[in-house]
């Protein structure tokens, strides 16, 4: 029989934020990756340069769609800030 008292609970939920934080910001360096290979790319490949822009805005809708999850402000808030950067990234490099 499995332990569902609250102090494991309060455990498993930690390592689940923790999880998912950590997801979060291992998905924002690949997404930024591809942000710096598609501007690599451009005017040399640009079915690549494409591609690679695209796995970031798919990267970057799949943070945001996860972000509300994220319990803790102040990792909210680091991790807003980094796919608002990526955003901006992204769109600058697209221009």
């Amino acid at each position: 029989m499995s332990d569902r008292s609250p102090d494991s609970l309060v455990v498993l939920n930690r390592r689940s934020q923790q999880l998912l934080i950590d997801f979060l910001l291992a998905d924002l360096d690949l997404a930024f990756t591809f942000v710096q290979t598609g501007v690599i790319e451009t005017g040399s490949d640009e079915a690549h340069a494409e591609a690679a822009f695209d796995k970031a805005a798919t990267a970057l809708e799949t943070i945001k769609r996860f972000l509300p999850r994220v319990e803790e402000p102040v990792e909210r808030e680091r991790i807003t800030d980094r796919a608002a950067e990526l955003e901006r990234l992204l769109a600058d490099s697209r221009a």
